[in-house]
């Protein structure tokens, strides 16, 4: 099965994704087949996927796609604790998906899934950058597969990083990404870039050719135009708060992302064990001759082409807010 890409959304745990990647890496051993359960999963059934894999677990604690499988599980009950607003256990869950994806490295470290896992995980969290050297990683261990080109593009026009991110949508394409997946990057890239005509004419392709791509882009449902898009990803915070200058053009509200201070303290203690493991998983992948360094260049991209961060980009903690840029704000322009 080829995997979808991550641009169904740091807010819906990509339980698509997660499926497709799992159905693509499940084992079919006599008692491990871990097929029912990502099949599980991608039909949202959360509560019956998590009871199949953690059955699998007892057979099998060292089998990597059964870990991967219940990262993505419990990065979804994350999730939806979040949005139900029980930090208490938004934390519990996340750290439960952290811990099977450091699992799921240290059973096979050249494998790309833990990694794209632990990406995501990073990025729910508000950690572009962790998000970034999580995707990259899984990118060189797999740099045929278009999922890693387009989780990486989307990732980085929410960093303001739009030149970077249309090299890597240019990679996506060339191995060969579905052109529905590819185009709806472009669209948040053109209106990024506040080229509404140009992003609003791309959609409306999507939309006209691959209506149910559109429809159900990023975890939303029922978006039939370009203005549907823009509300669904400004009221999301796992968009909006990356797209505020963006949002603001197109006179939408956007979401905050608020938490308690404890609900911070913790996830930052999640951040310093990543870095640590990351580390020991680092020296592991030298060791086998694997280029690790310079997570965060990107293909081929240098300084001068890297793009300022944003300014309106959530913040970690002690992380400097880069100066303001001017910018002269515009409304929505109809084609």
């Amino acid at each position: 099965m080829t995997a979808q890409p991550f641009i169904r959304n740091w807010t819906r745990v990509l339980w698509t994704l997660a499926a497709a990647l799992c159905l693509a890496c499940a084992s079919s051993g006599p008692n491990t087949d871990t097929r029912p359960a990502a099949k599980l999963l991608a039909q949202g059934k959360i509560t019956e996927a998590q009871a199949e894999y953690e059955r699998l677990k007892q057979i099998a604690p060292d089998q990597e796609d059964i870990r991967v499988g219940l990262g993505y599980v419990h990065f979804e009950l994350a999730k939806q604790a979040l949005t139900a607003k029980d930090e208490e256990k938004y934390t519990a869950e996340l750290q439960l998906a952290q811990d099977e994806a450091l699992r799921a490295i240290d059973l096979a470290p050249e494998s790309h899934r833990g990694h794209v896992v632990l990406g995501i995980i990073s990025a729910y969290r508000g950690d572009l950058r962790a998000a970034q050297e999580s995707f990259e990683l899984a990118r060189r261990l797999d740099p045929l597969q278009p999922v890693h080109y387009l989780n990486l593009a989307e990732l980085n026009i929410y960093r303001g990083r739009v030149g970077l991110a249309r090299r890597y949508i240019a990679k996506a394409r060339k191995r060969n990404a579905s052109p529905a997946d590819v185009e709806m990057v472009e669209v948040l890239a053109a209106w990024r870039d506040k080229d509404y005509v140009e992003a609003k004419d791309i959609f409306e392709d999507v939309a006209l050719l691959d209506p149910e791509v559109a429809a159900n882009w990023n975890g939303g449902q029922g978006i039939k135009t370009f203005d549907d898009m823009t509300k669904f990803c400004c009221e999301t915070i796992a968009c909006g708060p990356y797209m505020k200058a963006a949002c603001k053009d197109v006179q939408q509200q956007v979401a905050e992302r608020t938490l308690k201070e404890e609900t911070v303290r913790k996830e930052i203690a999640m951040e310093l064990e990543r870095q640590r493991r990351s580390k020991q998983t680092r020296d592991r992948l030298r060791a086998l001759q694997i280029e690790v360094d310079d997570l965060d260049s990107g293909p081929g991209a240098t300084d001068q082409e890297t793009e300022p961060a944003d300014p309106n980009a959530p913040r970690r903690t002690g992380e400097p807010r880069p100066p303001k840029r001017s910018s002269t704000p515009s409304s929505t322009k109809s084609r």
